[in-house]
């Protein structure tokens, strides 16, 4: 009748058979991605024990710190409370980004002082190829832009045509590092032209970064994940 108290089961005597299958099903939900100290049990040959999350998360590699769908924004934004000093590399994954206005360019927007300014001052080297043009297109600049042009071909807005890459940055959180940036990115340009493009970016500061802001050269992002990660 529900009254059964500890003193009345010896110990190591509920075996297996007692356990009902929904005694980890019937429990309250933890929907998030334990912390480090959070203990689950295991079977040490044999032997149960608890062991903390820490010791079996993914181990060294990228770990996930967020998403944003872009609804018809203006721009997506990754602030202090995503880009911190707990990692030292980051990578932006982009995929499915479509613009709202055709023959715009993607690109990257940086700040060390949680999008209060931009840095400006930031070099590139740039090389792209279109399927339908059997040259190699490089570009360069020198200190002379304030942004991160990741696309430089025109990207169309038709239905079908968009733009995904993935973006690392490099050094964001070192003082003796100035930011570096290598992203690769395909798009959709607006004749339907597959557009292979390849770039470095950097940014002579040694503040941390603590803000990233993707957008198009004009107008919205109509739609497009933009999933953030991080490394040590």
């Amino acid at each position: 009748a529900d009254a059964i108290t500890e003193a009345k089961i010896a110990d190591d005597a509920v075996e297996s058979e007692h356990l009902n299958n929904n005694i980890i099903s019937g429990q309250t939900e933890l929907a998030a991605t334990p912390a480090d100290t959070d203990e689950l049990l295991i079977s040490d040959a044999g032997t149960l024990k608890r062991i903390d999350f820490s010791y079996i998360k993914t181990a060294p590699g990228f770990t996930k710190i967020h998403s944003i769908d872009a609804s018809n924004s203006s721009n997506v934004n990754f602030d202090n409370n995503y880009v911190t000093s707990t990692y030292r590399t980051y990578l932006l994954i982009c995929d499915g980004i479509n613009n709202a206005t055709d023959n715009t360019n993607f690109r990257l927007k940086l700040s060390t002082d949680n999008g209060s300014s931009f840095l400006s001052g930031i070099s590139r080297v740039h090389v792209s190829v279109e399927d339908d043009d059997s040259s190699v297109t490089i570009t360069n600049n020198d200190e002379g832009a304030s942004t991160a042009s990741i696309g430089s071909r025109g990207q169309g807005n038709a239905t079908g045509e968009h733009g995904s890459g993935a973006i690392f940055i490099y050094g964001s959180q070192d003082s003796n590092s100035w930011i570096n940036i290598n992203a690769q990115y395909v798009s959709w340009g607006n004749s339907m032209e597959l557009t292979w493009e390849d770039s470095v970016h950097g940014a002579r500061s040694t503040d941390a970064l603590n803000y990233i802001r993707a957008e198009m050269s004009s107008g919205n992002l109509t739609s497009g994940r933009f999933t953030l990660y991080g490394a040590n």
